[in-house]
């Protein structure tokens, strides 16, 4: 930690308060450690009631509530920030990283979005560079939240892509370019 606030000079982007992804990447986190849990949970559960494996409930009754601390702890990971003039994004769990990107750096955004994504209203942005790993990634993000980093970060960058709704004035929506 030393090291990082050393090479940045701010210690801010570090030990910024991430802001949380919502209640949508929360069930993401949820069902995407509890369904294989659950799935074991089953072939343990069948497995036992044909006396193929007798120590299976008792590590199926242990399996759940691991798994659900699992994505609690994958979702206290998860979030982003703004600090000065750095863009921290937070993720992981058990080894949880953080990076701090200077906004300066940032020469454009991805945003991607996986079927199970749009169904949940969140999406991956990504922020590109021309140094270090390239691409800096906050996970499940909502689309208002998503909107808000990138004008934060990037004032202007997206003003190309931005229509005003007519049908409720102020309010930038996402401009649909596959029509």
């Amino acid at each position: 930690m030393r090291a990082a606030d050393a090479v940045l000079r701010d210690p801010g982007p570090l030990s910024a308060a991430l802001t949380r992804h919502g209640p949508a990447a929360r069930r993401r986190r949820f069902n995407r450690t509890l369904g294989p849990a659950l799935s074991a949970v089953v072939v343990l559960g069948v497995g036992c009631a044909r006396d193929a494996v007798p120590l299976g409930i008792w590590c199926a009754s242990l399996l759940l509530p691991a798994a659900a601390l699992l994505a609690r702890d994958r979702y206290a990971g998860l979030g982003h920030a703004l600090s000065g003039n750095y863009l921290a994004a937070g993720r992981g769990s058990l080894t949880r990283s953080r990076a701090a990107l200077s906004c300066d750096g940032i020469i454009g955004w991805n945003l991607r979005r996986s079927p199970f994504q749009r169904r949940a209203k969140v999406l991956t942005l990504t922020a590109t560079t021309a140094g270090g790993r390239r691409k800096y990634v906050v996970q499940d993000i909502g689309d208002e939240q998503a909107l808000r980093l990138v004008e934060g970060a990037t004032a202007g960058m997206l003003a190309p892509f931005l229509e005003t709704a007519d049908r409720r004035p102020g309010r930038a929506d996402v401009v649909d370019t596959r029509r």
